[in-house]
């Protein structure tokens, strides 16, 4: 169930089909992608740690923009974390409760977990409700989608390889509200990476690792007498 689903309820199916037919007509001058909100994460084994997506829409001066002006009405994205290589024991999504939503989206969430692979949000704003905008920075637009909370894996030093994407190939999820266009074939995917610290070694191993190399030590000084 997508986005556009969800609106399909309230806004009856014979205006979303004209807003499907809109779509053609995106103007496809900024460039539009999924990003996390760090590149790279380096956590405790089996930590738990937030991990926020947004939607950034980047331009050069004079190109026609979405996200400030239109807004969206619907969004959705996928964070997939069982991409080859995958590690031992990745980073993961474990519950659908470790999934929300960005509340401005204010109709009821589709969210979905399939477990050891991917976690979805399908979103959209309620038919009297105003459209999701977006915060502006030097050179791009961006739009909070929501946030997965992630547990780490329990071995060191591994690397689990995470992907925003799309939601779902086979519906049309991040639409506009003014021009009602659809973004999702002009959308690239997101990467980030999750990296397991290696636990250093406590005072009291290494004062004992000391104390054991001075026993060895003075066993074969005593030998050698």
């Amino acid at each position: 169930m997508s986005g556009i689903q969800l609106r399909v309820t309230t806004w009856g199916v014979s205006f979303v089909l004209s807003m499907v037919g809109a779509s053609h007509a995106v103007r496809a001058e900024p460039l539009y992608s999924y990003r996390f909100d760090q590149a790279s994460y380096t956590v405790s084994p089996g930590a738990a740690f937030p991990v926020s997506v947004y939607l950034r829409e980047t331009f050069d001066s004079g190109d026609p923009t979405l996200l400030d002006t239109d807004g969206l009405l619907t969004a959705g994205v996928r964070v997939r974390f069982d991409v080859p290589t995958v590690p031992s024991d990745p980073a993961r999504v474990v519950a659908p409760g470790d999934i929300s939503a960005n509340p401005a989206f204010d109709m009821s969430p589709f969210i979905e977990l399939v477990p050891n692979a991917s976690a979805g949000i399908g979103a959209s704003v309620d038919f009297f409700s105003p459209a999701v905008t977006a915060l502006t920075g030097p050179g791009f637009h961006e739009i909070w989608l929501g946030t997965f909370t992630f547990s780490a894996g329990t071995v060191g030093g591994e690397v689990t390889q995470l992907v925003a994407t799309d939601l779902d190939l086979t519906t049309d999820d991040i639409l506009t509200e003014n021009s009602f266009l659809i973004l999702d074939p002009f959308v690239a995917d997101g990467f980030a990476y999750v990296t397991v610290t290696v636990p250093e070694p406590s005072a009291g191993m290494i004062a004992a690792a000391g104390a054991l190399m001075l026993l060895v030590a003075a066993h074969r000084r005593g030998g050698c007498s």
